[in-house]
């Protein structure tokens, strides 16, 4: 076993046969559609009938498939509508406290119940039925006290115009920011000012949160990629080994990945408790 050639996940490093078969599934997707085209065009002149009815079906499946997709878009509409102003730190809790919180949802059912809280009821309604099915399927719940996130933020390229509105939106969250641990991952081969900038940003906001770690992915290492999974995989190795330095239980620690430019919302994290608490 010590002889065992180490595997990496990349497409470098192949030899002839791999590439040579992975090439040959790479073009599979591309001789299908050419085959279809063409094979619809002489169809067409040869059996005209035939490609007819072959043109006219596969349309009309399209038509319901078309249907199908914009039902399930306007009822995902409908329920970020309904969830815009839920409370999910509050979900949180009825959850910890399981069949205690019935009467008080029960309660909150009740009072929603007109038309100018449909939303409301709707809301309180799904939370309750949520609930009882945890109850129902005794499904064990994790402390919310024992829950941290763990914040990925790849950086390669980006100024601070770009990364510095997410690191801020991360202050904000309704989630309490002392048990959120920013990681920004900079990219080493893009230079020293990428982690003055990072180290600047630590300065600014690291007492909001629990931690502020800064990691450097160093450039060259053999058999990796240079693209943004190897720096965050590099990144969450350096997290991970941060936990175990603080003694944090990995299992109720959530990783989110971020790009550079992307800003969560102030309930983005509280929500994704919830849904972590309730699918644990």
């Amino acid at each position: 076993m010590a002889d065992k050639k180490p595997f990496y996940f990349s497409h470098f490093n192949l030899d002839q046969g791999a590439q040579i078969q992975e090439r040959f599934f790479q073009l599979i997707p591309g001789l299908l559609s050419w085959t279809i085209l063409v094979s619809l065009t002489l169809l067409s002149f040869l059996k005209p009938l035939q490609a007819a009815i072959i043109i006219i079906a596969y349309d009309i499946f399209w038509l319901f498939r078309l249907f199908y997709m914009t039902l399930f878009i306007v009822l995902a509409y409908c329920v970020l509508a309904i969830e815009k102003n839920t409370d999910w730190l509050e979900r949180c809790r009825h959850l910890e406290q399981g069949e205690q919180a019935l009467p008080e949802l029960k309660q909150k059912v009740r009072e929603s119940r007109n038309l100018f809280r449909i939303k409301d009821w709707f809301s309180y309604k799904n939370q309750q039925r949520e609930l009882k099915r945890v109850l129902e399927e005794k499904i064990w719940i994790p402390s919310f006290d024992s829950i941290y996130h763990v914040v990925i933020i790849a950086i390669a390229r980006e100024g601070r115009e770009v990364v510095e509105p997410g690191v801020k939106a991360l202050t904000e969250s309704l989630f309490p920011t002392k048990r959120i641990i920013p990681v920004l991952a900079v990219e080493g081969r893009m230079g020293p000012e990428k982690e003055a900038m990072a180290r600047e940003f630590k300065n600014k906001y690291g007492s909001c949160f629990y931690d502020f770690l800064i990691t450097v992915h160093p450039d060259g290492i053999s058999g990796e990629a240079k693209v943004k999974g190897a720096n965050v995989t590099f990144a969450a190795k350096q997290a991970r080994e941060f936990l175990a330095k603080q003694k944090i239980e990995l299992d109720p620690v959530i990783v989110s990945c971020f790009d550079a430019d992307t800003v969560a919302g102030p309930e983005y994290f509280a929500a994704l408790t919830y849904h972590f608490m309730r699918y644990p």
